[in-house]
């Protein structure tokens, strides 16, 4: 990483992205868990929670939990910037559409196996791909 910044604004010095390690992991269809381990503030993770209310609309919860040296407006801005990056990909999640087959890349994730995982959450009754219902707005 050559640079970093909170919402396109304030960069972060370089010393503190050199001494900053981070990874995302989905666990399951409806949560995502972010966690960075910085030298000088310690550990911070965010947890981000989907809950489905009703066909095609989800709420979202974003929890922080940060080391006691980190600043809290910092650990705030990273969960405000968690929120900002989900509203602005938000189009994007309202209108997709699954392709099969999929089309990999090189350096891709197994798909096929979490695809099969996927299955143990749907049955004969759920909602089928051309089902009119998929159009509701």
């Amino acid at each position: 990483v050559k640079s970093a910044s909170l919402f396109g604004k304030w960069s972060f010095p370089l010393c503190f992205i050199n001494h900053t390690r981070g990874h995302a992991r989905f666990q399951g269809p409806q949560v995502v868990r972010y966690r960075l381990e910085n030298d000088l503030f310690g550990t911070i993770i965010v947890v981000q929670v989907w809950t489905p209310k009703e066909p095609f609309r989800q709420a979202s919860r974003i929890f922080v939990w940060a080391a006691k040296p980190w600043p809290r407006f910092l650990a705030r801005g990273l969960m405000l910037g968690v929120k900002q990056t989900v509203e602005q990909d938000r189009d994007v999640w309202n209108h997709k559409i699954h392709c099969r087959p999929a089309k990999l890349v090189v350096g891709d994730p197994p798909f096929q196996a979490y695809n099969t995982w996927l299955t143990q959450f749907y049955n004969e009754d759920s909602v089928q791909w051309g089902d009119p219902r998929l159009l509701m707005d």
